[in-house]
């Protein structure tokens, strides 16, 4: 239960402070922002390299394959990568979902991290606390809160103000140079490793594991969670128009978009059937097939984005596709899977109803 409620923090942290400020948006295979150039207010970045050297003065989030900052950022940093590397001040939280993160400067407020290596450099120190759900941690900077969270394993060697939690799969380390001003609380197959020369003011407590061992990976709800969070917030970054456009349709036309969804969810999988049985409609039904399949997965995304507009459309009285939304709509969407029948009813008629407004707009598309 706490490893949901810490990785709950992760993604609700994200939200505040998406509308505050104008924003600055850039795309493209390759961003970089240059040592002159300063962004007054938010910078929202997709590509697949993204190199930041100038200044963000207030918040920056990142979308790409590798996120390298090597300018100050005024405010929060969030990104989802498969590599960050942070060589310079953020003043206050990072927020990082990605497959390695690199800290060597200071960080002002709290460290999230999702992915598969952490690694905060000696010359990195975080004012807050550091969660981190993954594979290994590497921690050699200073931490003037406490480490916690779920990893593969887990080497500390530097000073941590408060305490350890930690669910561990394979070994938690203290190095030469650790320093623990609190509890170490872990849970684990394996003992603590400690070197002679690491000093722990608090106690050390050791639970064991019973049975399989325990690790976040294992937690498909959660995976599934943070896979559809990126999804949708690539799709909003890069096609924000024409979500809007989408979500007004729903909103608009909810029974024509239900009737054609229908459709398209039980009539096509027929035709494709009918194809198959014929030599010549045979490469045509793998076609539709395949089309069909990539439909559904796209739509599923999709879902997210437009329950959350319309659960903010309760309160605004108009749909909007936000940031914010797309955050809520993606925790909802998860959320109401564990709602016997009601739960699983709504997110049927929302799949649906995005289903029968995207293939309309496909069609359109190909009437043009």
């Amino acid at each position: 239960m706490k490893k949901y409620l810490l990785a709950l923090i992760f993604v609700i942290g994200i939200s505040p402070g998406f509308a505050l400020a104008e924003t600055v948006v850039r795309t493209g295979e390759s961003v970089s922002i240059d040592n002159d150039q300063v962004v007054e207010d938010d910078f929202y970045v997709t590509a697949g390299n993204i190199s930041m050297s100038g200044e963000v003065r207030q918040d920056m989030y990142a979308v790409g394959g590798s996120v390298t900052v090597n300018g100050p950022v005024g405010v929060d940093l969030t990104a989802l990568s498969g590599t960050t590397q942070i060589h310079a001040p953020v003043s206050d939280d990072v927020r990082i979902i990605g497959g390695e993160v690199v800290i060597a400067e200071h960080v002002g407020g709290d460290v999230f991290v999702i992915g598969g290596v952490l690694k905060i450099l000696s010359s990195a120190s975080i004012s807050g606390d550091v969660y981190f759900y993954g594979g290994e941690a590497d921690i050699s900077g200073a931490v003037d809160g406490s480490i916690m969270g779920a990893a593969d394993s887990v080497r500390i060697d530097g000073v941590v103000g408060k305490g350890i939690d930690m669910i561990v799969g394979r070994e938690l380390t203290l190095g030469d140079r650790a320093s623990v001003r609190g509890d170490v609380r872990y849970q684990s197959p394996s003992e603590l490793t400690r070197s002679q020369d690491a000093v722990v003011d608090g106690s050390v407590v050791r639970n064991e594991v019973e049975g399989e061992e325990e690790s976040w990976t294992d937690e498909l709800p959660l995976v599934s969670l943070f896979v559809l969070i990126f999804a949708a917030l690539s799709s909003y970054l890069f096609f924000r128009e024409r979500l809007q456009n989408l979500v007004a349709e729903i909103y608009a036309n909810p029974g024509r978009s239900g009737l054609i969804g229908l459709a398209v969810l039980f009539l096509v999988p027929i035709a494709i059937v009918l194809a198959f049985v014929t030599v010549l409609g045979a490469l045509l039904g793998i076609v539709g097939l395949l089309v069909w399949l990539l439909l559904l997965a796209v739509t599923y995304v999709l879902s997210a984005i437009t329950i959350g507009a319309l659960a903010f459309a309760l309160v605004n009285k108009t749909p909007t596709v936000s940031l914010p939304s797309v955050i809520f709509g993606a925790l909802l969407l998860q959320f109401l899977y564990y709602i016997p029948v009601v739960g699983a009813l709504v997110v049927l008629v929302c799949f649906v109803l995005t289903l029968g407004v995207l293939a309309y707009q496909i069609y359109r598309l190909f009437q043009k």
